[in-house]
């Protein structure tokens, strides 16, 4: 039997669409997938987090010991700039900080995952954090409030991808199979891409719009200007949106009209076809993207902002485009999911 393994992960909600998602994939290819954490027998697939030294090695242990066959499914998008081997990493740091970030990150790999969640553990390295980046605030003169905690976030975001790097290219070693969730994930030409399914869509005149993805600077600038192009522009749309970005849990499902998708960062260069995905499976909502990457065919369904203001798209025509682009998702996932299949009769 082959099973979905999370217990690598922390938290469950940052996960919950990807598990959705692989888990339709399944039921299209006649495969059953349900979340196991028993490390007993048969086939476990990962979704990649393995920030977790001391967590990697045990699951190399249950593999030997068990005859286990694990899939590694690919997620991050492995770079390799300022700080060295990591993920996500589109922007270089300022001089002095890379050499910080290796270093935590190593620190945290070797932190048992117990001890990150203590929250007196979190305070002090918070305080140090701050102590330890002062000096950097000094020298490159931030002041105003809103950039500082940026930075700060940006820090532990890099220190963690560090770690979580770190832990990936120990476990693709072992992996039997290896599937990444978008075509530049990562260099590996063998790894097939898995296409999210797209079960049925309807594009209902709601007259409401979302927004999609997790609050950065970034992301705020651009969902102000996004509403002042709706005010200047008069356009009778509700803007789900008052100055912050609210976490779409999936369990609170609503209908939009079409969902605003800004990328992370000014630099981001990449599509994101889970997020394309999702707005589309539990909102109904048809995606807006400030430019399309042309780097996932799930990207060909989406609309860009300009498109949108200028009312410059038609609905039949993404009708079509969905059934077109969910006929070769099937035909990927089956080629995809016979190869997991055989692993299970090894």
């Amino acid at each position: 039997m082959v099973k979905l393994y999370t217990d690598n992960h922390l938290k469950f909600t940052g996960i919950s669409d990807l598990i959705k998602l692989i888990q339709i994939a399944g039921e299209r290819a006649n495969l059953e997938l349900k979340v196991d954490n028993r490390l007993s027998e048969g086939v476990f697939i990962f979704i990649d987090e393995f920030s977790s030294g001391y967590e990697l090695k045990k699951l190399v242990k249950q593999k030997r010991l068990k005859s286990l066959k694990y899939i590694l499914l690919c997620t991050e998008f492995e770079t390799n700039g300022s700080c060295g081997l990591s993920f996500n990493e589109f922007e270089n740091l300022k001089t002095g900080l890379s050499g910080l970030i290796r270093f935590l990150g190593h620190i945290l790999f070797w932190t048992p995952k117990v001890i990150r969640k203590s929250r007196i553990l979190g305070k002090i390295t918070a305080v140090g954090g701050l102590l330890i980046i002062t000096p950097f605030l000094v020298v490159y003169k931030y002041t105003n409030f809103q950039e500082i905690v940026s930075l700060i976030s940006d820090l532990k975001r890099r220190v963690y991808m560090k770690a979580r790097r770190k832990g990936y290219e120990k476990f693709k070693t072992i992996a039997d199979l290896e599937l990444k969730i978008h075509p530049l994930t990562s260099n590996d030409s063998k790894a097939d891409v898995l296409l999210p399914t797209i079960d049925s869509f309807e594009h209902t005149s709601k007259g409401n719009i979302k927004v999609s993805g997790t609050e950065t600077v970034y992301r705020l600038k651009k969902c102000n200007k996004f509403k002042n192009l709706l005010e200047q522009r008069s356009m009778d749309f509700r803007f789900d949106y008052n100055g912050t970005i609210k976490f779409d849990a999936v369990e609170r499902t609503q209908i939009y009209e079409f969902a605003y998708q800004p990328a992370q960062s000014e630099n981001w260069d990449k599509s994101n076809p889970v997020k394309i995905w999702r707005d589309m499976h539990y909102h109904g909502a048809l995606p807006i993207l400030d430019k399309k990457f042309h780097d996932h065919h799930i990207e060909d369904i989406a609309i860009t902002k300009e498109e949108f203001f200028k009312k410059e798209y038609d609905a039949e025509l993404i009708i079509d485009k969905i059934h077109e682009y969910s006929e070769q998702a099937e035909r990927v996932n089956s080629k995809i999911f016979s190869q997991v299949k055989k692993l299970e009769s090894l």
